[in-house]
């Protein structure tokens, strides 16, 4: 017997299984940005109606992240690229982003000690010294600078235009 185009592992979708009707044309011959619109509701895994204010309100509680967080180191206006926190007990961290800047920071309340100021380009590293006292911070463009903790002051600062750290001993700043 002749079933047609199907075979038995085909699996046959009745009108009652379809949740969402997708129109894949754009009738006004903007794709872009529709296809956008629909992948983006897709990955969520989330059914998008704007009909609902309903849908809106799970739509945002689906997407909001629980923060068990009890501190936030918030003072970054971009990505943070490195941070490094201080050896001896921990009670301080530095950190440093594609802002140009770098901040030590309290790990017990999250306010800022001071700014390593005088970067040109995104910091990509920052470190403590083995013993704690001092930070070596460092960016894209070459600068160097090496900081003392207590008085909160540049003690040495370096330009070069190409620059490396070593694998094997990375507190050599």
């Amino acid at each position: 017997m002749d079933d047609g185009p199907y075979d038995e592992t085909d699996q046959v979708i009745d009108d009652d299984d379809i949740v969402e009707f997708i129109e894949l044309e754009d009738q006004d011959g903007n794709d872009e940005e529709d296809e956008g619109a629909e992948i983006m509701g897709a990955s969520s895994g989330v059914r998008r109606d704007t009909e609902s204010d309903d849908d809106d309100d799970q739509l945002q509680a689906v997407n909001m992240v629980a923060d068990d967080a009890e501190i936030v180191f918030d003072k970054h206006a971009g990505s943070v690229f490195c941070c490094d926190l201080e050896p001896v007990n921990g009670k301080i961290a530095i950190s440093g982003g594609e802002d140009d800047r770098s901040f030590v920071w309290s790990t017990s309340d999250g306010s800022v000690l001071f700014e390593c100021t005088g970067h040109k380009d995104s910091v990509t590293c920052s470190s403590f010294s083995y013993d704690g006292k001092f930070v070596a911070t460092g960016d894209m463009s070459g600068v160097v600078q090496v900081w003392q903790i207590e008085s909160r002051s540049k003690l040495w600062s370096f330009e070069t235009s190409d620059l490396s750290v070593s694998p094997t001993n990375r507190r050599s700043l």
